[in-house]
């Protein structure tokens, strides 16, 4: 894939300036671009040109990472693919790791993502079932979703005593109309609020160095 990646960005270089363009300074952009397409042909030289270690199998949780060796502690679309348990202890090891003014950045998908390929699936019908049946669906390694909520996320980091510092979430207006309409929840989903559970993803922010 890394290979297959490298490729396409040698083919389409003038496509990747104009796509990346305004979004970093162009004296920047331009040298560590030439470097990845011209220096670097494996996993490993792409690795070792970004400064990246990359440690797997690894349990989140428990790293073999000095306190307070960490700048952010940052993920794309991965925490709702997590159990809250489990998300518990990673964000107890992430505030062992970070500075006192390190920061979480997460971005969170919050959507049923069976709905990003199928039109005739709404990003919240997966809110409809109780969790015996959502598991029999995709309670597997592949598709497991915990289904937390915006306002789960908030409960969850209040719990650990984070500060969040920024919470920008995205509001699913298609799915506010399918709940308006009386979509049927199951009752963990109920009682909370429309936007709540159409909220599609969420770029949070928050800090271990601010508790108290």
């Amino acid at each position: 894939l890394v290979i297959n990646d490298l490729a396409y960005l040698r083919r389409h270089e003038d496509e990747v300036r104009d796509l990346f363009a305004g979004i970093s300074p162009p004296e920047l952009f331009e040298e560590r671009f030439e470097r990845l397409v011209t220096g670097a042909d494996s996993l490993r030289e792409v690795l070792a040109l970004t400064h990246v270690r990359y440690w797997a199998p690894a349990d989140a949780g428990n790293l073999a990472l000095e306190p307070g060796s960490m700048d952010s502690h940052v993920s794309f679309t991965v925490l709702e693919h997590i159990s809250a348990e489990a998300l518990k202890r990673i964000f107890r090891e992430g505030c062992r790791l970070l500075k006192p003014d390190g920061l979480f950045v997460h971005l969170i998908d919050f959507s049923d993502h069976f709905a990003h390929s199928d039109e005739a699936v709404s990003s919240v019908n997966f809110l409809q079932f109780s969790e015996s049946e959502w598991n029999r669906l995709a309670g597997n390694r592949y598709m497991f979703h915990n289904r937390l909520r915006v306002d789960e996320f908030q409960n969850l980091l209040a719990e650990l005593d984070l500060k969040i510092l920024a919470l920008d979430a995205r509001v699913d207006d298609a799915a506010v109309a399918v709940l308006d309409r009386g979509f049927p929840l199951d009752e963990r989903f109920r009682n909370k609020d429309c936007r709540t559970n159409a909220t599609l993803e969420a770029w949070l922010v928050a800090t271990p160095g601010l508790r108290g």
